[in-house]
């Protein structure tokens, strides 16, 4: 019987439709990791241009804008992504009333450096509010636009924005630290990255902005947005309540070298897990319906994301010192013991992120709440123990932990409420790895006073050898065969 011609073309364009996809994931993680280069080389440049203390000015007013950030999405960027029956029309309701949103907030911002100036003691942060609030607002409108590329899986096009703004604004802010704008610099880096990446995304969106909107289209995503958030909403505090206590109570310096030791233990995590977020949340949003598949695809990214995470981790603590003056130089030196005892919640963190995909996927941001309310309680008191205590190195430490546990709640939440799996079943797929944690421990511990001359040589012999142990156990676990076959199926 012959093939109808019909079947064969539809066939063929789907074939081609994977394969540009393939092609699109594959340049748009490519070019986060070109990112991540270029933030490096740009933040190492500026850590030796600028001192400590002009950092510490520019990271207390980076958390409320982060805060803004929030307040801007309300939800409504995942609720785009996952909601299939919206129309054109309807998405342009939802970006027009997100510039009214915006255009509120950035006038809020505005005027929100009189309270921190207060706060902080310091009249410097009426000046950098009124310059970021127009940071504020572009990052703000450019919630939908940036949620309908992402939407319409146009990730080649986000990667290229990615690499271009960066480095754009890089060489604005090295520049203008070397014109003596002090932290400045950093301010206007901000500024000009949300200008530039709105304007980048509105060219190719094409949303059409109504002085009126149907808000019925709002309310289309509503439940959904109001979930996402509030998990939003709380996770912020989660993570920035550590910067906005050690601000106040240590100082300004003292936030300037936990937020640097922080921020470099948070590059391997943003830049794996959220490489995989954005493109996990559209594709299997798709198979919202389709509970089991998605478990199935998602369990191989959490084994993927474990092992890589076993040994960044543990490398990260062994070579602290080295990573910290390699990219940062001596000035830094105190943000060592912040940057060691936090790189040992990359592993539990590398893997836990990229589970609010999962919950947006499944339209289960209700579950996400209610599992990050938990971790906010436990959080919230440890880092008020750790901060009072009056050592970073303690705040650093209760941190850690507070991850750890983070991890423990959200797949219980996600795994037994979410799909009805077991949870024993779930942490079973965790036993090679802890064995390979193990070996890396007692190298880590056989070799702790060793002394190596340089230190480039001692960040890559301590990469030499804590790789050697690493895949040797890897091989022994059995986990070797497995990455060889996830890379044969890329294929």
């Amino acid at each position: 019987m012959a093939i109808p011609a019909g079947y064969i073309q539809l066939k063929q364009g789907r074939h081609s439709m994977q394969k540009s996809l393939k092609h699109e994931t594959v340049f748009y993680g490519i070019s986060k990791y070109a990112n991540v280069f270029v933030t490096l080389l740009t933040t190492s440049i500026l850590s030796r241009i600028l001192n400590p203390s002009e950092f510490g000015v520019v990271s207390v007013v980076t958390v409320f804008t982060a805060f803004f950030t929030i307040l801007s999405d309300m939800g409504l960027g995942t609720a785009v992504i996952q909601n299939k029956s919206l129309t054109d029309e309807e998405i342009s309701d939802i970006f027009s009333f997100s510039v009214y949103v915006a255009l509120v907030l950035g006038i809020i911002f505005l005027f929100l450096g009189m309270p921190i100036s207060w706060f902080y003691g310091d009249t410097v942060y009426l000046k950098i509010c009124v310059l970021l609030s127009i940071s504020v607002f572009f990052n703000a409108v450019n919630i939908i636009p940036n949620a309908v590329l992402m939407k319409n899986k146009r990730f080649g096009l986000v990667g290229k924005r990615l690499i271009a703004v960066s480095v754009a604004t890089g060489v604005i802010a090295i520049a203008m630290a070397q014109a003596g704008f002090s932290f400045y610099a950093i301010v206007f880096q901000s500024v000009f990255q949300a200008l530039f990446i709105f304007l980048w995304n509105y060219w190719n969106t094409r949303l059409k902005f109504r002085l009126r909107f149907n808000r019925e289209s709002i309310q289309k995503v509503q439940q959904y947005s109001t979930y996402q958030f509030s998990y939003s909403l709380i996770n912020y505090f989660a993570r920035n309540l550590d910067n906005l206590l050690i601000g106040k109570v240590l100082g300004s310096v003292s936030l300037a070298y936990y937020d640097k030791g922080y921020r470099l233990m948070m590059y391997p995590v943003q830049n794996l897990t959220y490489v995989i977020n954005p493109i996990l949340h559209p594709i299997l949003s798709d198979y919202q319906n389709n509970k089991a598949y998605i478990y199935g695809a998602y369990m191989k990214v959490v084994r993927m994301l474990s092992l890589l995470g076993v040994f960044i981790s543990f490398y990260c603590f062994w070579a602290s010192e080295e990573i910290i003056m390699v990219f940062f130089g001596d000035q830094w030196a105190d943000s060592v013991p912040v940057f060691r005892l936090l790189s040992l919640s990359v592993w539990p963190q590398l893997v836990s992120t990229s589970a609010g995909s999962i919950y947006q996927s499944t339209g289960n941001t209700k579950l996400m709440f209610k599992s990050g309310a938990i971790h906010f309680s436990t959080t919230i008191a440890l880092i008020i123990f750790g901060v009072l205590s009056g050592e970073l190195e303690i705040v650093a430490l209760l941190v850690a932990i507070s991850l750890y546990l983070r991890f423990f709640v959200d797949y219980y939440f996600l795994i037994v409420k979410g799909f009805g799996y077991l949870y024993g079943d779930f942490l079973k797929a965790f036993r090679s790895d802890i064995v390979i944690m193990i070996a890396m421990i007692c190298t880590i511990f056989i070799g702790r006073n060793l002394q190596i001359d340089g230190i480039l040589w001692a960040i890559l012999l301590k990469a030499l050898i804590l790789g050697s142990v690493y895949i040797s156990a890897v091989a022994i676990t059995g986990q070797l065969s497995y990455l060889l076959s996830l890379v044969k199926r890329k294929r």
